[in-house]
């Protein structure tokens, strides 16, 4: 089960717009919405995890998922409970992620190619190269881009919940 942690950021805000607001020095806050708590199915069952494997198949056309064995960690189907919690209503751009790693001093994203090679996927890790950041500078015309292959640490430590401070109308 995935656990989400959020920081909540106090920021000034001095305009709204539909997709977010502003803070005083131009910075986009995303605008988020509330998820109520809740019971959800988790986890798959066997039939479940072939279903997807010859998802994969179909729409990549090699059995790279399949050979990898990628669902076959995956919990059995159970029920979980979810508590309350918000998610932004875009994702987060580059440039955005950079404001907060800037101001924080956090690390950008980024991973070796030994741990890329250990997640066993299709690309090769020199193919990530053009999404990955250099000198803690977005990838090259990419800054209106969501941020990607980033960590569930560096995920969860951006403060999404700006909203906890005035959602924007609508």
């Amino acid at each position: 089960m995935r656990h989400f942690r959020f920081l909540f950021v106090a920021l000034p805000v001095v305009k709204f717009a539909a997709f977010g607001a502003f803070t005083d020095d131009g910075q986009v806050i995303p605008r988020t919405v509330e998820i109520p708590a809740g019971s959800y199915i988790r986890g798959s069952d066997p039939a479940g995890r072939e279903y997807g494997y010859r998802l994969a198949e179909k729409a990549y056309n090699h059995s790279v998922t399949r050979k990898g064995r990628w669902y076959s960690g995956e919990i059995g189907r159970e029920s979980a409970r979810v508590a309350v919690y918000r998610i932004a209503v875009v994702p987060v751009t580059n440039a955005q992620y950079g404001a907060f790693t800037a101001a924080t001093g956090r690390p950008v994203p980024d991973f070796d190619q030994a741990t890329w090679k250990s997640y066993g996927l299709i690309h090769t890790w020199q193919r990530t190269r053009k999404h990955t950041w250099k000198d803690r500078v977005a990838p090259a015309c990419r800054e209106r881009h969501p941020v990607v292959l980033m960590s569930r640490s560096y995920a969860e430590a951006y403060p999404i919940p700006w909203g906890n401070i005035c959602d924007p109308p609508g």
